[in-house]
C-alpha cells in the first residue's frame, strides 16, 4: 500500500510539472494521472490496498475543508451573501433533477436500467463537486475579485447543500425500498 502511494504521488508530482511546462494548471496532470493509475489499479486488482489508503485522502480532505474555511471572509460574504446561496442551491438541485430526469429517460429506452430509487440517489450524488481544484487554481493563479469572492463561498457552500440534498435522497430511497 506504502509502494503504490509513492508511485502515485511520484508520478501525479511529475505529470502536474509536465503539465505546467505546457502553459495547463499542474491540477489537470493531477487529476489525469489520478484517472490513469486508478484505472491500472482496478486492471490490476488491487483495490485493497488502495482501500487501505482510505485514511490519507481522508486526511486530505480535511486539510482542503479547512482551508476553504480559512479562505472565507464574511465581510466579502455579506456582499455577495444572497447570490452565493441562490447560486448553490439552483445549481445543485438542477444538478440532481437533470440527472434523476436522465436515468429514468434512459430506463424508458432500456426498461429495467435503473429504478427510481438508485436514480434518486445517483441523482444526489451529482451535485457533489470537488473544491481542491478550484482552490488549488485561485491560489496558484493568485486571483482577485467579484468573480473569485463568489466562488470560494460557494464552493463551501455546495458541499453542505449536497449533504442534505443526499440524506433527503437517501431516506426516499431507503423509504421506498423497504416500506418504512
Amino acid at each position: 500500500a506504502l509502494l503504490i502511494l509513492a508511485l502515485v504521488l511520484l508520478l501525479g508530482l511529475y505529470a502536474g510539472r509536465w503539465f505546467e511546462k505546457i502553459k495547463l494548471p499542474h491540477i489537470t496532470g493531477y487529476i489525469i494521472m489520478g484517472v490513469i493509475i486508478g484505472g491500472i489499479l482496478v486492471a490490476l486488482n488491487l483495490t485493497e490496498a488502495v482501500e487501505s489508503l482510505e485514511i490519507v485522502s481522508s486526511v486530505a480532505l480535511g486539510f482542503i475543508a479547512f482551508s476553504i474555511g480559512t479562505e472565507l471572509e464574511f465581510s466579502k460574504l455579506k456582499k455577495s451573501g444572497k447570490e452565493v446561496v441562490v447560486i448553490t442551491i439552483i445549481q445543485a438541485v438542477m444538478a440532481s433533477v437533470i440527472t434523476i430526469l436522465s436515468l429514468l429517460a434512459l430506463n424508458l429506452i432500456l426498461p429495467g436500467l435503473v429504478s427510481l430509487p438508485i436514480a434518486l440517489v445517483l441523482g444526489a450524488i451529482a451535485t457533489a463537486t470537488e473544491p481542491a481544484s478550484i482552490m488549488l487554481l485561485t491560489k496558484k493563479m493568485k486571483t482577485k475579485g467579484p468573480l473569485t469572492d463568489t466562488l470560494i463561498p460557494l464552493v463551501g457552500l455546495d458541499d453542505a447543500v449536497g449533504i442534505v440534498i443526499f440524506g433527503v435522497m437517501l431516506s426516499i430511497a431507503k423509504a421506498m425500498n423497504t416500506g418504512a
